[in-house]
């Protein structure tokens, strides 16, 4: 007898979200793939949880097509972006992504070496916390067009910052800056 599947849906759907709290952010959307194969009931309950879907890791492992489903299946909830490392497969990973900005609660960007910035031209009104490590290039303009309003927590490592950050960093209730370049 499964005793689990006999919960209420929306207790089994918070079971199974505790299961999958991991370092590994990317394993989550795999390992929630995998546990909708149990039976229909977990599949019901982990088709119903958008924040299962939330974490969308830059890894070639993944195809395009199967990010694209994870956004999709993460409906409106916000999401945590995060690439490591940059490749020839990061810029596609990243217009993917982009059109979710407004979404973005959590973006992790490292080991790229290029202009990051590029990228974050729109406003992220979500965004809580921003990781950028390696990125030697300064963006052209303010980030999120300045509009971050959630922005709680900048780690900047390896970066070369602007001579206008101070807009960008004003409201931060964590700011940590490493070998920081100035341009």
């Amino acid at each position: 007898m499964d005793y689990m599947s006999q919960l209420p849906i929306e207790l089994l759907a918070h079971v199974i979200s505790l299961s999958l709290d991991t370092p590994t952010h990317g394993d989550r959307p795999v390992r929630a793939e995998t546990l909708r194969l149990v039976n229909k009931t977990w599949r019901a309950a982990i088709d119903s949880t958008p924040g299962l879907w939330a974490c969308i890791p830059n890894a070639r492992r993944y195809s395009m097509e199967r990010l694209e489903g994870w956004i999709q299946k993460s409906g409106q909830v916000p999401l945590h972006i995060f690439s490591l490392y940059w490749d020839w497969y990061s810029d596609e990973y990243m217009q993917l992504v982009v059109p979710h900005i407004h979404r973005w609660r959590k973006l992790e960007i490292g080991d790229w070496g290029v202009n990051v910035w590029r990228y974050f031209s729109e406003p992220s009104p979500m965004l809580e916390e921003l990781l950028i490590t390696n990125s030697r290039s300064p963006p052209e303009h303010i980030p999120f067009k300045d509009i971050t309003s959630s922005l709680y927590s900048v780690e900047v490592v390896r970066v070369t910052i602007w001579e206008n950050i101070i807009i960008f960093l004003r409201n931060q209730k964590e700011l940590r800056l490493e070998s920081i370049g100035y341009y």
